[in-house]
């Protein structure tokens, strides 16, 4: 979690961010897109990441960069599951947590199977709500969260400066 004296306002600027962006409609090529962006944004980082875009619960996109750690497809299923079961951010749920709240135990939920860690962002579609998710793992929890928000907010505005052209 990010250095802060008051998780209540870091809280509250999470839940904005998770709905600050909605999208017209989510396909493959913009699942690629954004994956394609969290990787090369990483490599300028010099950060190895594993990252994974889903459209209910199925795989658009997953990558994997050289020195990441097998466990990180774990990390992502966890953090998608927490995201899928709560229409949040993984991030909020490691503040909430971290308050002491423990609304893990409270909802039936087991740390094996959800992670309340950063790096899993809920996508919306325009009209109908949480469809899907974008998740890095690999830096710390507010460094995943936050390559996760700037990618969904430069692909809502369409800024990602991927092109796929040459692939279809």
């Amino acid at each position: 979690m990010e250095p802060t004296n008051d998780i209540d306002a870091l809280m509250e600027r999470i839940k904005i961010q998770e709905t600050t962006y909605e999208f017209d409609h989510l396909d493959e090529e913009l699942a690629m897109q954004m994956g394609i962006y969290v990787i090369r944004r990483a490599r300028e980082l010099g950060k190895p990441v594993a990252t994974r875009v889903t459209l209910n619960h199925r795989t658009l996109f997953a990558y994997s960069m050289a020195g990441t750690k097998p466990e990180s497809d774990n990390w992502i299923r966890r953090k998608e599951n927490i995201s899928y079961a709560t229409n949040g951010s993984s991030y909020y749920w490691e503040c909430w947590c971290e308050l002491g709240q423990h609304p893990l135990e409270w909802r039936g939920m087991s740390y094996e199977d959800y992670a309340p860690a950063g790096g899993c962002m809920p996508l919306h579609i325009k009209g109908v709500g949480m469809v899907g998710t974008l998740t890095i793992s690999g830096m710390a929890s507010h460094e995943d969260h936050a390559l996760a928000f700037e990618t969904i907010g430069k692909a809502a505005t369409g800024q990602l400066d991927v092109d796929l052209s040459g692939l279809f």
